[in-house]
């Protein structure tokens, strides 16, 4: 036998307890930042914590006296970026609370410096849904053909329906367009109605307009003359049933087709309220037919 064979063998360690001293320190390690990570994040949450105990008891001043000397001494040792970060988490219903205020201050501002200004004109577009061009187009046409500033207010109504088998005498828990028109009529909210057929046959007998030649000089009127629609009231009401100067057909205008208007027929009616006094409507008729 050789001297090889006779030397004893070193022992060898075994692939699976290198695995388990491995495994063991990997585990080690996870612990150990496990708890460096749960540490960190509880000194975070400890930064905006306060003391339950220490608050009890105390008055609103004494609180807030606390409260702001534990944030000097939280953020004495922290950078610029620190203390800006945690002053904005620390103090941030502080801040929306602000933030809301502002709001609530610049639209009540806002209110307050619109009702000071002038009302030139309030006109009611029926019948023609979502009409957003019109909304934005008069005001600024009106402006500038009538050469005025901006420290005046315009309402246009839109979004509002009629039907010439409207039911005038309807009363119920909320008021119809119609009755919305009505309403801003009685209370001279309105100027002049714009609307298509349906619009006009609905108010050819209704006392919510007023005859065209009666609201204007006769200078203005044989300006116009040739664009008025003769309306009767079959009922016999209004104007006796005799017929009378209903409406102006503004269809074929430019004012119209920078308007959007969705119909081919357009009409222009005068509220019964502007048969006198009525400039805003006077107004918007030399604007339609560039007089």
């Amino acid at each position: 036998m050789s001297n090889t064979d006779n030397k004893p063998k070193e022992p060898q360690k075994t692939v699976a307890s290198e695995n388990t001293s491995t495994t063991e320190q990997h585990k080690s390690e996870n612990s150990t930042t496990g708890e460096n990570k749960k540490t960190n994040e509880e000194k975070k949450l400890d930064l905006y914590a306060e003391d339950s105990l220490a608050l009890a008891g105390l008055s609103f001043k004494e609180k807030t006296a606390y409260k702001r000397s534990l944030y000097k001494k939280r953020i004495a040792d922290m950078d610029t970026k620190d203390k800006i970060s945690y002053t904005f988490v620390y103090y941030k219903w502080h801040f929306l609370f602000f933030v809301f205020l502002l709001v609530i201050a610049g639209w009540c501002i806002r209110t307050a410096y619109r009702t000071t200004l002038p009302t030139v004109l309030s006109v009611a577009i029926l019948n023609d849904p979502y009409n957003h061009t019109a909304a934005d187009y008069i005001p600024e046409a009106f402006r500038q053909y009538h050469q005025l500033d901006k420290k005046n207010f315009f309402k246009v109504y839109t979004d509002l329906f009629v039907s010439s088998t409207e039911d005038k005498e309807q009363l119920g828990t909320t008021m119809t367009d119609y009755q919305k028109i009505g309403y801003y009529n009685m209370y001279d909210m309105l100027d002049a109605i714009i609307g298509d057929e349906e619009a006009l046959t609905l108010y050819a007998t209704s006392d919510d307009t007023t005859g065209i030649d009666l609201s204007m000089d006769e200078a203005l009127y044989k300006k116009i003359k040739d664009h008025v629609i003769t309306m009767s009231d079959p009922t016999g009401i209004k104007n006796d049933g005799k017929p009378y100067a209903a409406a102006i057909d503004i269809s074929d205008t430019e004012f119209v087709k920078n308007c959007g208007i969705s119909y081919d027929k357009v009409y222009l009616m005068i509220p019964s309220t502007k048969y006198t006094d009525n400039q805003g409507t006077i107004d918007l008729i030399k604007l339609i037919f560039s007089l």
